[in-house]
């Protein structure tokens, strides 16, 4: 022992007792969690921070890129599965920080999914296979529930129903974690058919879960029965048709699919299919935190991740003869050091790998070691050194150094522990020739005082190395090399120099070489936990790559009828290793072709064939080839008949012919006994039969619709088609129909009309069938007494019978006689009267005029009616015009025609709705009182009389002016004065020159009481005051040019006289009391100031088509412009306008342009200082 250490130690103890030091318990992070191993849906971890000491902040890291700095964080939900590490670091006052990393885990739910094979029928073995997956750990318990109260567990189960039906099949997949998930599927069990074979396809596996660097599967044919040939699938793109398969070993980890076919000697086959796991190793790594001195906590944590499992066990062995387990272990190394720390991952399947990571330990505070107890007096010790006491077997060479005291007279014993060798010198040498672990004995004898030491010293076996290449998978494709080494200690290493400059690590590395016809020596170096390695080297020659050989089928299993493949060769070869110079397909009906492609391949019969496709490469002398071989199948369809035999005698069948049968009056469907016997066929397999007898009034006497031979009697009469649908189990479908048609005539009904006429001629008569015959193909046979003409025979119902009756004074009659083609006839009879129903050959009204006196319309009318008849005539015509009295005259001439006389030009002296009246004419045949009646629409209407009354107002002036006022006195006979437009001209001339003028126009609606009063400042004698007032009809329904009226007045202020005008007094103007405007004469005698008051635009037609007509109101002086906007604001259309006089305008705007909708339109005067108006209007 140091006793200055000592010392040292006992002084600090003592001054800390002596002065009253306290030594403070070293600050430490510390947390828990509710839960560390959650599933993904409804998770929730809880972190609670027992952390001791005191501590300034604290700092989470969630795992997920997320933190917090609270002491204590709120529960933490993850968005994916997974394993997440979990670090709390706490910082005190100082700055100084403690760390802990502790993991949580998110599983995963499990996808679930499951196919099903064979089975199809009652009594029939299904097999269930689970295709479930899981992200990351492994399902535990595939729990399945048939529907039929039975249960299973199991990825592979097989179930037998006991009874047909529809079976709701269920899935539930359990994690080791415990997460769930499942599916439910409905399973169709059919009836069972009868049993014909003792065949079922089976076989073994050696071991269904290994691990991917020593897998190695056998499988054993254990099927029962007689087969004609198998074939394997092996899950990964390789297949057999061996009986019993080699050995398979795989390339990458995973779950694959083994299905076994076997096809028997009629071409039935059957289908067997067992999962294999191979599991991969785990990739270990890890993770160490705080600790750096002896004595100090060193905080290990694993960072492992594997791509499919768990890894159920983390050992470490720290490199000081110390061990522990679990994904986060402390340590507290007791020396400084550099200690080989290994942690070694074992998975759930016992799949294994290690990582190792050197450690430095710096020296802490001396840890004091008592001294071992003092030897007796009379003894001595014996020791020796080992020069390293781990070696390998290769060159290994081991040196024991005697290091006992020597006082003399030792003799000297050494056993070196392979209970052969021994030695006498003091020191020793030696080589083992065998692995293992010895212990080594030194005997010392002193004097009769024998002292003994024994040390262990391990020798370690090399490796044994091998490897093989997969020839399959170099024939043009990567190499895979497949470790094959033996390694009987340790966990081993590998690396691999792969001939061109690249290195792996991985125990079966994939290798593409890039180039073609070149020598690469591959050298493999193995080396164990101990680091005892051996290498092996082999040479391989590359040849030109094809990628991939594959092809594509539209349709794996087709029906017979009509089968048509389409094969599509997807194989690719490298751009750098040749070109696929050839393809050769094997169609498996004895046919070859070597086309790229196959399109519409067919088949001649029902089967199973193996298309192989054999696709070569080549670059230069080397040649390769690759294949791949897919099943298809083509499935027999059935042949479908069957005989009838109607009330037990057999009948003559033809697919597409009809049976009939004649019923008339009897029993609906007659009664008659169908018996129908099918005699369908088909190569193998069952049948599914569907009868379809074209209605459901039918009464079954024996089966049903899906019997074999089922028995009716139809309930109804009618066209029934019978067909028989057969379809084979694998959906393969043929029919067979033909029609029964029980026909019941019953009593037809038609009908006997008048048919079209002309004037003074007959009438046609028309016989036409009102009801349906029931289907068949019938003979119409018509005949009539009332027309010369023969029996006419038709095939079509819907024909009608048309005939001139030409034979009067006999009871007239038709009949119609229906018949089928075996027989069945009906006959009925019509009697009917053929009355003439008058005509009106003219009914017209021509405008007269407008009276001139009072404005009333005059129309001249003319009325003619007509009829033709073989006997008397009598007819009655009423004339109404719409006002007034009718019209009524009667004529009984034979065969003439009426024409009503004596009418004058009538008159209208009222106004109608829209300015309508309507002109009914009727004509009434008194032999049988057929009439017809005709209307005709006119427009009614009254003109304006146009009457202009003007007050003359003299001022008392040097000159002699005067004052006028103008007033609209016009009348009407009946109407409004406002529903038509006015225009006031008023000038001053000299002679026949205008020395003034004004225009005002008044449109529809707006009254004409705002006309100003015009002060006239010229002197009497140098002018006439002359007024002109027009009533023009501006309704484009009104005829427009026969509805104007116009009055003219003047009057001579020199003379006093004047001509045209009725004078009122001054509060007789009728226009109103306002103040007028001052009309303000120019110098020149023009209108200075704007006389046209602003009235609304109008648009014509709206909607509109292609133009609108628009009105509104401008001056002469005035030139406009017309834009055109979008309902959003958008110019789309500009047109200007020149204006030649002041007042009402019309102008026409093209809108063809424009696309249906709603517009707006504006009119402005030409420098835009003005708005005119504005309306919208609709495009169509």
């Amino acid at each position: 022992m140091n006793k200055n250490f000592t010392l040292k130690v006992f002084l600090l103890f003592v001054a800390a007792v002596f002065t009253g030091l306290t030594l403070s318990a070293q600050n430490a992070v510390n947390f828990t969690v509710n839960n560390a191993e959650q599933c993904l849906p409804g998770h929730s971890f809880t972190f609670t921070n027992s952390s001791t000491g005191t501590f300034a902040s604290y700092s989470w890291n969630f795992g997920d890129n997320t933190t917090s700095t609270v002491a204590t964080p709120p529960a933490k939900i993850y968005a994916q599965s997974g394993d997440y590490n979990v670090t709390l670091i706490g910082t005190d006052a100082s700055g100084n920080t403690s760390t802990i990393v502790k993991k949580v885990t998110v599983h995963p739910l499990p996808v679930m999914n499951f196919a099903v094979y064979n089975g199809g029928t009652v009594g029939s073995t299904y097999n269930f296979v689970s295709q479930a997956s899981i992200n990351a750990g492994l399902i535990s318990i595939n729990a399945w529930n048939f529907g039929d109260n039975t249960v299973d567990t199991g990825a592979n189960v097989n179930k037998v129903f006991a009874s047909a039906g529809t079976y709701p099949v269920k899935l539930k997949g359990i994690t080791l974690a415990g997460c769930v998930d499942s599916v439910t599927k409905n399973i169709v069990v059919a009836a069972a058919p009868p049993s014909n074979t003792n065949n079922a396809v089976s076989f073994t596996v050696n071991d269904s879960a290994q691990c991917i660097n020593v897998n190695s599967y056998s499988f054993t044919n254990s099927s029962t029965g007689n087969f004609a040939s198998y074939s394997w699938n092996f899950g990964d793109g390789t297949s057999s048709t061996l009986q019993t398969p080699p050995t398979k070993v795989y390339a990458q980890s995973g779950d694959y699919n083994i299905t076994l076919v076997g096809t028997d000697f009629s071409g039935k086959t059957y289908t067997i299919v067992k999962k294999v796991t191979v599991n991969p190793l785990p990739v270990m790594n890890f993770a160490v935190y705080n600790g750096g001195t002896a004595g100090s906590t060193y905080n290990f944590v694993s960072q492992g991740t594997i791509n499919a499992g768990l890894i159920s066990i983390n050992a470490w062995n720290f490199g000081d003869n110390t061990v522990d387990t679990g994904a986060n272990v402390n340590k507290v190394f007791a020396s400084a050091g550099t200690y080989p720390v290994r942690l070694k991952g074992i998975t759930l399947a016992g799949c294994a790998d290690s990582v190792t990571q050197n450690i430095v330990v710096a020296a802490g505070l001396p840890i004091v070691i008592p001294p071992p107890p003092a030897p007796p007096t009379n003894s001595f010790r014996a020791s020796f050194t080992i020069n390293d006491s781990l070696q390998c077997i290769t060159g290994n060479s081991f040196t024991f150094t005697n290091t006992t005291p020597i006082i003399g007279g030792e003799v000297y014993l050494w056993e070196l522990g392979d209970n052969v060798t021994t030695r006498t010198t003091r020191d020793a040498n030696f080589t083992y020739t065998t692995p293992g672990h010895y212990i080594v004995k030194l005997r010392v004898v002193r004097n009769g005082d024998t002292a003994i030491i024994t040390q262990q010293v391990s020798v370690y076996p090399k490796p044994t190395v091998n490897f093989r290449i997969l020839e399959k998978q170099s024939n043009g494709k990567a190499y895979t090399f497949i470790d094959s080494s033996f390694v009987s200690f340790g966990n081993p290493t590998y690396f691999w120099d792969l001939g061109d400059g690249t290195t792996s690590t991985m125990i079966n590395p994939t290798k593409e070489y890039a180039g073609a016809g070149t020598n690469y020596t591959i050298k493999l170096v193995v080396t164990n936990t101990e680091g005892c390695a051996d290498s092996l080297s082999k040479t391989i020659t590359t040849c030109p790559k094809i990628t991939s050989t594959d092809f594509t089928i539209q349709s794996t299993s087709v029906c017979e009828n009509g089968n048509s493949f389409n094969f599509t060769n997807t194989s690719v070869a490298t751009t750098t290793g040749g070109s696929i110079v050839s393809y050769r397909w094997i169609l498996g009906d004895g046919s070859i072709a070597t086309t790229q492609n196959i399109a519409n391949k067919t088949y001649d019969s029902a089967g199973d064939y193996n298309v192989k496709l054999i696709v070569t490469n080549t670059l230069g002398t080397c040649t390769v080839t690759d294949s791949i071989a897919k099943k298809i199948t083509v499935f027999p369809k059935p042949k479908v008949g069957y005989v009838l035999y109607l009330n037990t005698a057999l009948q003559n069948i033809v697919a597409g012919d009809t049976l009939e049968i004649c019923n008339n009056g009897g029993t609906p469907g007659g009664g008659h006994d169908f018996q129908y016997i099918s005699n369908s066929t088909l190569k193998r397999g069952q049948m599914l039969y569907n009868w379809d007898f074209g209605t459901t009034n039918l009464t079954y006497r024996e089966g049903n619709n899906t019997f074999v031979n089922p028995r009716i009697i139809f309930q109804q009469n009618g066209l029934f088609p019978v067909e028989l649908k057969v379809t084979s189990l694998e959906g393969c479908v043929d029919s067979f129909t033909h029609y029964v048609n029980i026909i019941d005539l019953g009593n037809p009904n038609f009908t006997v009309t008048d048919g079209p006429r002309q004037a003074y001629q007959l009438p046609l008569i028309t016989a036409q069938m009102t009801t349906v015959p029931p289907a068949g193909n019938f003979t119409y046979r018509w005949t009539t007494n009332a027309s010369p003409i023969g029996p006419v025979t038709y095939t079509n119902h819907t024909t009608p019978f048309v005939f001139d009756r030409r034979i009067a004074g006999v009871t007239q009659n038709v009949s119609l006689t229906i018949s089928s083609r075996t027989g069945c006839s009906v006959t009925r009879t019509r009697n009917f009267s053929s009355l003439v129903q008058p005509m009106i050959a003219n009914l017209s009204a021509t405008f007269g005029f407008f009276d001139p006196t009072t404005g009333r319309p005059q129309y001249n009318v003319t009325a003619v009616g007509l009829v033709n008849e073989m006997d008397n005539i009598s007819l009655t015509s009423t004339l109404n015009m719409g006002e007034g009295s009718p019209i009524v005259r009667n004529n009984n001439s034979a065969q003439t025609a009426l024409v009503p006389t004596g009418i004058t030009p009538f008159t209208y002296t009222s106004s109608f709705p829209d300015d309508t009246a309507t002109i009914s004419f009727r004509v009434i045949n008194n032999n049988g009182n057929l009439d017809t009646i005709r209307t005709l629409r006119i427009p009614v209407y009254a003109t304006p009389h146009a009457k202009i009354g003007i007050n003359i107002v003299p001022r008392a002036t040097p000159l002699g002016s005067d004052v006028y006022r103008v007033s609209d006195i016009s009348t009407i006979a009946f109407g409004d004065l406002l529903s038509f437009e006015r225009r006031f001209t008023i000038q001053t001339r000299n002679g026949l020159n205008i020395l003034n003028e004004w225009v005002y126009v008044f449109p529809p609606g707006v009254s004409s009481a705002s006309l100003p009063d015009f002060d006239i400042a010229l002197a009497p004698g140098s002018y006439t005051f002359h007024v002109m007032l027009a009533y023009i009809q501006t309704n484009p329904t009104r005829m427009i040019d026969l509805a104007k009226s116009v009055a003219n007045a003047s009057y001579d202020p020199g003379t006093g006289t004047g001509t045209g005008y009725t004078a009122f007094g001054t509060n007789n103007n009728g226009n109103g009391t306002g103040n007028p405007p001052t009309i303000i004469v120019n110098a020149n005698g023009g209108i200075a100031s704007n006389s046209i008051t602003e009235v609304p635009i109008t648009v014509h037609p709206n909607p509109a088509v292609s133009y609108v007509n628009l009105r509104y109101a401008a001056k002469r002086t005035d030139n406009v412009t017309i834009n055109i906007y979008n309902n959003t604001g958008v110019l789309l259309k500009t047109q200007r306008e020149l204006i030649t006089f002041s007042g009402f305008q019309t102008t026409r705007v093209n809108v063809s342009s424009l696309l249906p909708g709603t517009y707006i339109v504006q009119v402005i005067n030409a420098n835009g200082s003005k708005r005119i108006g504005s309306a919208t209007f609709l495009k169509q």
